[in-house]
């Protein structure tokens, strides 16, 4: 069986289907933390200084 064969197998497309869901779900986590950064950037309460 060729690559390209096996690229359209069943095991081999829900394998991509995982792999696309878990890193959409990390682009997501990684897209609310930074709006989460942008919102609370001015409350000094939450926020501390780095150094």
């Amino acid at each position: 069986m060729t690559f390209e064969e096996n690229l359209h197998q069943p095991r081999s497309l829900t394998a991509f289907r995982a792999t696309k869901l878990l890193v959409g779900c990390y682009l997501g986590i990684s897209v609310l933390t930074l709006v989460a950064i942008v919102l609370l950037r001015g409350d000094a309460a939450l926020v501390t200084d780095a150094g």
